[in-house]
């Protein structure tokens, strides 16, 4: 059985990869995603949602500063940074032209882990600062 801190770094490997296969053997089958505008249940959703972030910025990947765990949960500190070179997916379900612009995002991810699989992960990053960098809203 994979420990969390492991579970963690190879969850963080097959991200910045775009695997999602890699990332389907990670994750439960009925593991919740909460993000800021977004929500997924179960494992399909979820890899739907990661399709679309490849999609929207195709160079996109995970800059970890700090990670670490306690006891069966994992939380780690990074850099989301990508171009949106691709159509860009709002929350409310549009598609908007891509910008063409870079964004660097600093947020935090908290996850649970049972039977050695991530089963919760909770996201949090400042959105309006992302409309900003991405021309959406005035900075």
């Amino acid at each position: 059985m994979t420990n969390p801190s492991e579970l963690l770094r190879r969850y963080f490997e097959a991200y910045n990869a775009h695997d999602a296969s890699a990332l389907g053997r990670l994750v439960g089958d009925k593991i919740t995603l909460s993000r800021p505008g977004q929500s997924a249940s179960g494992r399909d959703e979820l890899l739907g949602t990661y399709a679309v972030d490849w999609v929207d910025f195709p160079d996109c990947r995970l800059d970890v500063k700090h990670s670490g765990t306690d006891g069966n949960h994992v939380f780690a500190e990074a850099t989301f940074r990508g171009n949106n070179t691709g159509s860009l997916h709002m929350p409310d379900g549009t598609v908007a032209p891509p910008t063409g612009r870079p964004i660097a995002l600093e947020c935090g991810l908290f996850g649970d882990v049972e039977g050695g699989v991530l089963t919760a992960l909770r996201v949090y990053w400042d959105n309006a600062l992302s409309m900003q960098q991405l021309g959406l809203l005035p900075g």
